[in-house]
């Protein structure tokens, strides 16, 4: 037994802001779903407003290239979050190099 997807993501968005202060940035797509985005939305509001939610456009509403993705993830990121699989048109993320952007990002700050 678990809470809701939504109720679970909201304290994994938490957690994560929380975990690193000084990221002020939480990066998704237009192409995430409704509620994911408006749960984002609470996290900013539920920590004072000092978090600003960037929503990266698709340009077509279908998919969303990697570069638009590399160019907003940024040293100031504390969460990157998409669903895998949009829900509007089925476009697949690729996971694996949305995770090593935001992982070198983080590195390049960290030190580590």
């Amino acid at each position: 037994m678990s809470d809701s997807t939504t109720v679970n993501l909201f304290k994994l968005c938490m957690a994560a802001l929380r975990f690193r202060p000084d990221r002020l940035r939480i990066v998704s797509d237009t192409l995430n779903f409704p509620s994911d985005i408006y749960t984002l939305q609470g996290c900013v509001h539920a920590l004072g407003g000092r978090h600003r939610l960037e929503l990266v456009p698709s340009p077509d509403d279908v998919s969303l290239p990697l570069e638009a993705m590399a160019r907003a993830i940024g040293d100031d990121t504390a969460l990157v979050t998409l669903s895998h699989v949009t829900f509007k048109s089925g476009f697949l993320h690729d996971a694996e190099a949305i995770t090593e952007l935001a992982h070198s990002k983080g590195r390049s700050c960290s030190g580590t």
